[in-house]
């Protein structure tokens, strides 16, 4: 919901916000089930570039450490283009967490459109 909400201001619409986050998606190597399982594809077994979590119990674990992109080409490439952290509500920028499930999350939602399957890391 933040790289939508990131989009959205960044682009200006809905669509925009749909289009960059299915590019982002794309480029996700191993789109694991929950926060643990996506910090041991990154920290442990080194696959992708950036660690994206969605979990709220990730963000200490990350904080700590795995925040940075550890692909020096990477870092120089985009840091000076990564964006100023703009914080946000889910419930000021969607409505609620109801309105985000039925729309972005229920069968055949937004989150079904845009996911490219991939297996979870074992």
């Amino acid at each position: 919901m933040a790289a939508w909400e990131y989009a959205k201001r960044q682009y200006g619409s809905d669509a925009k916000a749909q289009a960059f986050v299915s590019k982002l998606y794309k480029n996700v190597p191993v789109l694991d089930t929950g926060a643990r399982g996506s910090s041991v594809s990154f920290a442990q077994r080194n696959q992708g570039d950036v660690f994206i979590f969605w979990e709220n119990e990730a963000q200490d674990l990350a904080g700590k450490h795995y925040y940075r992109p550890r692909n020096e080409k990477f870092l120089a490439k985009y840091t000076a283009k990564l964006p100023k952290i703009q914080l946000f509500t889910l419930e000021k920028a969607f409505g609620s967490w109801e309105q985000v499930g039925k729309e972005h999350f229920a069968d055949g939602g937004i989150f079904d459109q845009i996911d490219t399957p991939k297996a979870p890391s074992r």
